[in-house]
């Protein structure tokens, strides 16, 4: 995916989507990206927060209890 890629699938949301304060920021990424102002990562990080913007993000447990199998670590 290209940034020009991302800029036309942001423009191509409706108004009120592209409105949303995340979409601002991808936005407000890839545009200083594209001037050179900015980190490509920074546009990839915006773009992909914006998208999954209604994932839940949580932790299930804690790294140590993770690596020693503890029950509530079980997947």
């Amino acid at each position: 995916m290209s940034l020009r890629d991302a800029g036309d699938y942001i423009t191509s949301l409706p108004k009120a989507e592209q409105d949303i304060e995340e979409w601002q920021t991808a936005i407000g990424c890839l545009i200083g990206t594209a001037e050179g102002r900015d980190l490509l990562m920074h546009a990839r990080v915006g773009v992909m927060r914006a998208i999954n913007r209604h994932v839940e993000r949580g932790v299930c447990c804690t790294a140590k209890a993770y690596a020693l199998g503890t029950p509530e670590c079980q997947h």
